[in-house]
């Protein structure tokens, strides 16, 4: 019996490492897949940071193209005529 039981405790220790090594390989494996995905991740963001600002850049030519109409079609419009006035009645 104390045979078999320094017989598991010597297995335990070889069979440890061993384990211990294939998981590292694995976790070696997830960690590589996972800086590829924050590079990606990283060029993406770039990407869609330079989209922005284009996008506001084009947003703000707009709104000043917009003011810029609205207040040549304020210019354009004739003035409001004043109503006439009614002629008096006679009595």
């Amino acid at each position: 019996m104390k045979r078999f039981a320094i017989l598991a405790v010597i297995l335990a220790f070889l069979t440890v490492p061993v384990l211990s090594g294939c998981q590292n390989k694995q976790m070696q494996q997830e960690n590589e897949n996972l800086k590829k995905q924050v590079e990606t991740l990283k060029a993406d963001k770039s990407k869609l940071d330079a989209q922005a600002k284009d996008l506001t850049a084009k947003v703000d030519a707009l709104t000043k193209e917009n003011a810029d109409l609205k207040a040549k079609a304020e210019k354009a419009k004739p003035a409001a005529k004043a109503p006439a006035k009614a002629p008096a009645k006679k009595k």
